[in-house]
C-alpha cells in the first residue's frame, strides 16, 4: 500500500534538543538514516551577540557510536551552516539536504555538532528523514539523551 500522508513518508528527529547552548561544542544524538533516502537538516537558532559565532557540521557513523566529519567529494569537511552573521540573525531557520544514497553504503547514522564561540545561543537541530525504503513509516519510539534532555524519535522500517 503506498504512503499517502506526510507522516507516512517522513519522520522528524531531534539531533540537538532545543536549549540554550553555551560557549563550546555540543555533540548531537545519533539519528538512524538507513531506512531513508534523504535527510533534511534544519537548524533553528535565536539571536547571536555581536561577537558570537556558530558553526554546525554533520558527522556520519557506521555504528551510531563512533563519528567522523562528513566529507565532501573534495575531502573537505561538510560544514552545514558556517555563514551565521553575529548580531543580525534573529530566530532564524536554515535548511540543508543530504542525499543518503550518495553516502558510503555502510553509513547508518548522522549527527549534528554545534560549535558556539564567545557567547551562548538558543539552538536546535532537527533531521527530517524522507523517502523511506519501506512506507509507511511506523511509530517505533526510540529514546535518546543529550545533556539530560530526553527526546523521542520515530523511525521507519526496512533497509537501504
Amino acid at each position: 500500500m503506498p504512503a499517502n500522508t506526510l507522516t507516512e513518508k517522513s519522520s522528524v528527529v531531534a539531533s540537538l534538543d532545543a536549549d540554550a547552548y553555551g560557549t563550546g561544542t555540543a555533540n548531537g544524538a545519533a539519528v538512524a538514516i538507513s531506512n531513508f533516502r534523504k535527510t533534511e537538516v534544519i537548524v533553528n537558532y535565536g539571536t547571536l551577540g555581536s561577537t558570537s559565532t556558530l558553526v554546525v557540521k554533520i558527522q556520519s557513523s557506521t555504528d551510531g557510536t563512533a563519528f567522523a566529519d562528513l566529507l565532501g567529494d573534495d575531502g573537505v569537511t561538510v560544514v552545514a551552516f558556517p555563514g551565521v552573521i553575529p548580531g543580525t540573525d534573529d530566530d532564524t531557520i536554515i535548511r540543508g539536504l543530504i542525499y543518503n544514497t550518495e553516502l558510503p553504503l555502510d553509513t547508518s547514522h548522522l549527527r549534528a555538532v554545534a560549535t558556539v564561540g564567545v557567547l551562548g545561543v538558543d539552538l536546535s537541530v532537527l533531521m527530517r528523514l524522507g523517502e523511506p525504503y519501506d512506507a509507511p513509516v511506523v511509530a517505533d519510539a526510540v529514546a535518546g539523551n543529550l545533556g539530560g534532555n530526553a527526546f523521542s524519535a520515530i523511525h521507519g522500517v526496512g533497509a537501504r
